[in-house]
């Protein structure tokens, strides 16, 4: 097994506040951030950054998430009508390595992924069509979502165990 370094630094000091989350040889960083602490996030310049998102709710009846993509992912959740989630999760490349081409085909896979596991009600209504890339990006792309998975898992979100 290959040994991954996670550093998780807790931007408020506390757990229950905003968490950002860095994997060792990734492109990408991620965020976790409560729903009542989301606008207070308008000054972490990475979050206006192209992105791929995860509104989520956990409960003890259902789990519940919505997944999407953004040019701007700060912007686009502020302006979101869905009104369900508690805290939302973030994930950006610190270079600008991924773009909307990459996010699209990222979003496709996700979406896909956690309908099949049926351990969160997915509120997508479409799911959006993998569109093609080239080989290079490809595999840019399954190597950011990999690291994606990783970063879920780890906060405790079982959206992809099977």
């Amino acid at each position: 097994m290959k040994e991954i370094i996670l550093t998780q630094i807790l931007i408020e000091g506390n757990t229950n506040g905003i968490i950002q989350i860095d994997v060792d040889e990734w492109n990408g960083m991620a965020y976790k951030i409560p729903k009542n602490r989301f606008r207070d996030v308008n000054k972490i310049d990475n979050l206006k950054k192209c992105g791929i998102y995860f509104l989520i709710k956990k409960s003890n009846n259902k789990n519940i998430v919505y997944i999407g993509k953004s040019s701007n992912v700060y912007n686009r959740i502020l302006k979101h009508n869905k009104k369900f989630w508690q805290e939302c999760i973030v994930f950006i490349s610190k270079n600008y390595e991924i773009n909307e081409a990459h996010t699209t085909y990222i979003e496709s896979i996700i979406c896909k992924e956690a309908k099949s596991t049926g351990n969160y009600i997915v509120e997508n209504e479409q799911i959006p069509q993998k569109n093609i890339l080239s080989n290079a990006d490809r595999i840019k792309a399954i190597k950011f979502l990999d690291k994606v998975k990783i970063v879920i898992d780890l906060l405790g979100y079982e959206i992809f165990d099977k």
